[in-house]
């Protein structure tokens, strides 16, 4: 299979050798799921580098151990980029340790030495390292870059124009071309956010080659769905408490959004309350709102943090156990235990000392899951045998239990094999390892008990985060059909060839001296120089018959008052957008006098109120 990919080279049997060789480490016991093996030979084909956008099924953990056992010390040292989270160093260390033949790995910090370093960059072997200490030392020239063979950036839908990695790629490009860039992200809703993220992202790297693998990609879809695990999905319905607290903040959310759509410095399409659900819109509403932060009123400020606190609100209503550190309104760090907590407002009369006011009571509720799970053991405990001493004679040793957060992010499928799974908080990324989990390991039978909440967010979320995955992936495979990428991407100039194609493009029958119609005029060009004098002097011709600026009016420039308004500003975000988009779609009105009609009605009752003759002078007919 790999050798049909690297037909032509001459190291394709010594690159499928050692890339088997590698499949077999990392993978240990069981079997590596071969669409690793088309991701990996895919990547390979490439030596420059390139972009890869996985679906979290794929564990990029995984195929970044599998690149690190290929890389030979010959090639030069293999630098990655320290992920910004614990938990992905963690994952691809494990993997490491567990292969046969675990490369040495080497992880540099601010904890080591300037001279120390140095040795570790000329070594060949692999190293993390910062991005912090990493661009000190190619600023001070204190790493041969020729002996580098390439970098690993895990995190590629955190990189930018301006972010360090970007800088990092930029000077090592510059000084040798030969370093191939490899760019991993299991993250796709991020890479479409904006526009033109990842062709963006791709030229910041110098990188050419875009790789997409989607869950429905036809090598992932055929080989998780050949032995899928047994799943059994477990419903609970929300008590009564639950239903009307989460009816509450929904609607407290749907009324937040609506308040930032009267803004006209915002995208109505994304505020949505099922948006709002996800920290993704954090990421749109901090998009759009950053450039013109500082002009923002403070009650826009306010509705974009009171969304987020919403939105954690509803995260710990299924949570297992409440914690918030809430320091403004209500207090409730105290309670991290508490399921709910209701707030007794007292009245106040004269009498009443200062220190009443808001009264906690604590209500402590059980989770509806508890009494689920409870159930359930109560169940396989009794069964349909009534004699003890029988159960005790034929009995096999219960097998140990064991809890796992999710926020730890450790491969605890790999390194406890278990063959039942209860997915109390369902989360896509490890529904993702369980399916990737059963199909390297086909002889095993794994059961997997879903336990929801009826009718819940939770519920909510979990089927959208499939739909904005697979919707970010159908757009990734559009955008790259269509995406212009430079030809050149070595820093360098594209330009004519030859002398003799300058003289053929130059001569008098070349289609463009046809197409120009002869000479034309060019005035010459007119430069000013950089010298204070004259630049002072320009300021002060300007300045002529103007009045001199006033302190007090200067500041207040694009600053809104402490009410949201802004001094002399007509068309800031005062107008109220459904009222506008109600103007516009009226009969007789377009874009080219709209807001004429704007700035002489302060009301949609007002217009109505006016006579034709108004309306004919208005529109100017």
């Amino acid at each position: 299979m790999i050798n049909s990919h690297l037909k032509g080279k001459s190291k394709s049997l010594a690159i499928t050798s050692t890339f088997r060789l590698a499949a077999t480490s990392v993978s240990g016991n069981h079997t590596m799921v071969q669409f690793h093996e088309h991701v990996i030979s895919e990547l390979l084909d490439e030596p420059s580098g390139g972009i890869g956008i996985l679906s979290s099924v794929l564990s990029f953990s995984q195929l970044i151990c599998s690149l690190l056992l290929l890389h030979e010390p010959s090639q030069g040292s293999l630098l990655i980029l320290s992920p910004s989270s614990q938990s992905l160093r963690s994952q691809i260390s494990h993997h490491l340790q567990s292969s046969d033949e675990s490369p040495e790995v080497a992880e540099i910090t601010a904890e080591l030495p300037a001279h120390h370093r140095l040795p570790l960059y000329s070594s060949g072997q692999t190293c993390f390292i910062t991005t912090r200490i990493l661009i000190v030392d190619l600023l001070t020239r204190k790493i041969p870059v020729t002996s580098l063979a390439g970098l690993i950036l895990p995190n590629a839908h955190s990189l930018s124009e301006t972010s360090t990695e970007a800088f990092i790629v930029r000077i090592v490009k510059s000084l040798s071309r030969s370093v191939y860039v490899r760019a991993f992200t299991d993250k796709p809703h991020a890479m479409v956010s904006g526009f033109a993220k990842t062709e963006r992202i791709m030229k910041v790297l110098y990188i050419r080659k875009l790789h997409l693998w989607p869950r429905f990609q036809v090598y992932v879809s055929e080989e998780l769905e050949r032995s899928p695990p047994e799943v059994v999905d477990v419903r609970v319905p929300m008590s009564k408490y639950m239903v009307g607290i989460q009816k509450l903040i929904v609607e407290v959310m749907d009324a937040c959004l609506k308040e930032m759509r009267k803004t006209n410095k915002v995208d109505v399409e994304d505020l949505t309350v099922e948006n709002g659900l996800f920290k993704s819109f954090d990421e749109i509403v901090r998009r759009q709102l950053d450039p013109i932060w500082h002009t923002l009123g403070k009650k826009t400020n306010q509705l974009v943090s009171d969304l987020k606190t919403l939105r954690k609100l509803l995260d710990y209503l299924v949570s297992i156990w409440i914690r918030l550190g809430c320091q403004r309104f209500f207090a409730l760090s105290g309670y991290l235990q508490s399921r709910a907590i209701r707030y007794l407002i007292m009245q106040r009369n004269d009498t009443s000392s200062v220190s009443e006011g808001v009264v906690l009571e604590e209500v402590l509720a059980e989770a509806p899951k508890w009494k689920v799970l409870r159930v359930r053991a109560l169940r396989n405990h009794n069964g349909d045998h009534n004699d003890p001493e029988g159960l005790e004679e034929g009995a096999k040793k219960i097998p140990p239990l064991y809890f796992y957060a999710l926020e730890r992010d450790e491969p605890i499928l790999d390194m406890l094999k278990p063959s039942v799974i209860i997915v109390y908080h369902p989360d896509m990324t490890f529904v993702r390892e369980i399916q990737v989990f059963k199909a390297e390991n086909l002889s095993k039978k794994v059961k997997v008990y879903f336990i929801f909440y009826e009718a819940s967010i939770e519920l909510h979320k979990f089927e959208d985060n499939i739909r904005i995955e697979n919707g970010a992936f159908e757009s990734l495979i559009r955008q790259k059909s269509m995406m212009m990428i430079p030809v050149d991407q070595n820093l360098n100039c594209l330009g004519l060839n030859s002398s003799d194609e300058l003289e053929a493009s130059s001569s008098q029958n070349s289609i463009t001296r046809k197409a120009g119609g002869g000479k034309m005029s060019i005035r010459k060009c007119r430069v000013f120089t950089g010298q204070e004098l004259i630049f002072s002097e320009i300021f002060a011709t300007l300045k002529v018959n103007q009045d001199e600026p006033e302190l007090d009016k200067v500041v207040r420039v694009c600053v809104p008052s402490e009410e949201g308004i802004v001094e002399s500003d007509v068309r800031d975000e005062n107008y109220n957008t459904s009222a506008v988009e109600f103007l516009r779609r009226l009969p007789g009105v377009n874009d080219s006098y709209y807001r004429l009609i704007m700035d002489r009605c302060k009301s949609l009752a007002e217009l109505a109120l006016l006579p034709a003759e108004k309306l004919a002078e208005l529109v100017g007919g």
